[in-house]
């Protein structure tokens, strides 16, 4: 079965976009400066911000797997998605709602327009 002709990318899709007044919009991605904010947040964490590179890289080469409306919005969430894990970032133990939360509080790279 071709992954873009699947039920789950269908879902994927749904789930990127969000129907409002008989409109979609879409997510918008903006991977230089995930990559920045990663960089500034996790750059001097050692094994995490390897890891977080060789996440990106993966991401970046495994892209045309995905529409080319949302590659850039999965290379920015690889550059993001250990961001909680930063000492200035951490606040509750769980990475994945504290990343969340400061990406939340800022103007994040990744936004629906």
């Amino acid at each position: 079965m071709d992954w873009l002709s699947s039920d789950l990318y269908g879902a994927y899709r749904e789930w990127m976009a969000v129907a409002e007044d008989e409109r979609m919009y879409r997510v918008v991605a903006d991977v230089s400066r995930a990559a920045e904010l990663s960089a500034q947040r996790l750059g001097g964490m050692g094994d995490r911000w390897r890891h977080t590179q060789a996440v990106a890289a993966r991401a970046s080469s495994a892209s045309p797997a995905v529409a080319p409306n949302d590659r850039d919005l999965l290379v920015a969430a690889a550059w993001l998605h250990d961001i909680g894990y930063a000492d200035s970032v951490a606040d509750t133990g769980l990475h994945p709602l504290d990343g969340a939360e400061y990406l939340t509080r800022l103007e994040s790279p990744i936004s629906r327009p």
